[in-house]
């Protein structure tokens, strides 16, 4: 055991054990910290995406909201299952999209997949080939921004885009009035913005 690190939890339980097998032993403790879904600056929309993928469907969302957080937009829509990262970038190539569909030209787009949002902010990013025509489509719809930025999200303040993902509805680009949400999307885009996370140190 000695010739292994270990990962334990940071507990009294944890370091009995460390101790009495004599293992190198890296203790992990969570810190638990406040979060909000994060406004966009006036005159500047949010687009939250996300993308989802089980066995046997796969399906993406995008919700775009003003600097209050009121929801303004929404498209979800589902596909052939392939890998997650493509679905995550499904997921913000429908919400640009959405975007330049609905006339905004200030955009801040959010993803909580460090994946998307690292190939997204990379100088010069190599997806995966698989996923090469949503790439092209996303370069091309950034440019048509003024502004566009790009900000990783805590899963926990990306509920709705989540919630949309995973839904699977039947149908490529679905999308959504505000005013015809159902009971359970309404409970979640306007539940309480702050929420807790726990996160590994």
């Amino acid at each position: 055991m000695a010739a292994h690190t270990t990962l334990m939890p940071a507990t009294a339980e944890s370091n009995f054990l460390s101790t009495t097998w004599n293992c190198d032993t890296r203790f992990i403790t969570t810190s638990q910290v406040e979060c909000t879904w994060m406004k966009p600056v006036t005159g500047e929309v949010a687009i939250n995406t996300d993308g989802s993928l089980s066995d046997n469907a796969a399906g993406f969302g995008a919700i775009i909201r003003d600097e209050v957080g009121t929801p303004l937009d929404v498209v979800t829509g589902s596909s052939e299952p392939l890998t997650i990262t493509h679905h995550e970038l499904h997921g913000v190539e429908a919400g640009l999209n959405l975007a330049v569909l609905k006339n905004h030209t200030r955009v801040s787009l959010r993803s909580d997949s460090m994946t998307a949002v690292s190939y997204l902010l990379r100088p010069n990013p190599k997806p995966p080939w698989k996923c090469h025509h949503i790439w092209e489509s996303i370069k091309r719809l950034r440019a048509m921004f003024l502004q566009c930025s790009v900000h990783h999200t805590y899963r926990e303040t990306n509920k709705a885009a989540d919630f949309l993902a995973s839904s699977h509805p039947t149908g490529d680009f679905i999308v959504i009035d505000p005013n015809n949400f159902s009971e359970e999307l309404k409970k979640i885009v306007y539940e309480d913005a702050i929420v807790k996370v726990y996160i590994r140190e």
